[in-house]
């Protein structure tokens, strides 16, 4: 979730080009990352909890969001990152190892 369009920006873009090696901006981090995703959307929300347009419509589980996660300084927008990361049962380790760092 994010309050700041540009680092909202900047981190969609890394993780479009992310096919190779690359620095993460991911909350602060300066690690290097190796990762490719299936799947890469952004989307903007309302700061309210509306079902239809606000951050209750984001596709998390009711208990997995709550009022209580929105940054302290979030305007009127929030702006969310979904990825997605293919993988078949046998190989869920290296695929976890993909995602950790984010």
């Amino acid at each position: 979730m994010y309050s700041d369009f540009e680092v909202f920006r900047k981190d969609q873009e890394m993780l479009i080009s992310s096919s190779a090696t690359t620095t993460s901006m991911l909350a602060d981090q300066q690690e290097q990352l190796h990762m490719t995703f299936d799947f890469i959307e952004g989307f903007v929300v309302m700061n309210t909890e509306d079902p239809i347009n606000g951050w209750k419509s984001v596709p998390f589980s009711p208990d997995q969001m709550t009022a209580s996660m929105l940054p302290p300084d979030a305007g009127s927008v929030l702006y969310y990152l979904e990825i997605t990361v293919g993988y078949n049962l046998e190989d869920v380790g290296p695929a976890l190892e993909e995602v950790s760092p984010l």
